[in-house]
């Protein structure tokens, strides 16, 4: 999914308006869905507890949050993805902003290197004949995006940016 979609998704929630073209059931449903965004303070935050959990909502795309993912399990992170958000399992939200900050601090991760983490690179069909550079370099380019990563890491963090 790209990240305009899940921007616009996040514009909904923050929005007071409903859709005309919504039906009865869909209008219930989005007051539902924005009474608990709001109730959980994800207008404020990126991130809420649940249990032993952090779920983290960078409301962006999936080449960014397979990136953020990536980059938190280099962090020692048990790190899942469920839809729109990162689940980081067993770690207290002080641990996951903590290693949010680590990163933000880095910088943009460099997306070769972090692409020759990935045990199982082959996606496109002629990818088993690649070297294992070569297919960490395409891996990188077409599945991650470092660069956005470290600004949704950034606002994640602080999200008046």
């Amino acid at each position: 999914m790209h990240e305009r979609v899940r921007r616009e998704m996040l514009a909904v929630y923050r929005s007071e308006d409903m859709p005309s073209f919504l039906d009865p059931m869909a209008r219930d449903l989005l007051s539902e869905g924005r009474a608990n965004f709001f109730r959980l303070g994800l207008d404020r935050q990126a991130t809420i507890q649940d249990g032993t959990d952090t779920i983290l909502f960078p409301w962006t795309g999936d080449r960014i949050m397979n990136t953020m993912l990536m980059q938190l399990r280099s962090e020692g992170l048990s790190v899942g993805r469920d839809g729109v958000a990162l689940c980081l399992n067993d770690t207290p939200p002080a641990q996951g902003i903590q290693a949010l900050k680590a990163l933000a601090e880095m910088g943009p991760a460099d997306p070769v290197l972090l692409a020759a983490s990935v045990l199982n690179k082959w996606v496109e069909k002629h990818d088993r004949y690649l070297d294992e550079e070569l297919l960490s370099r395409a891996y990188a380019s077409a599945h991650l995006d470092t660069q956005g990563a470290w600004e949704t890491i950034r606002r994640a963090i602080d999200p008046a940016r």
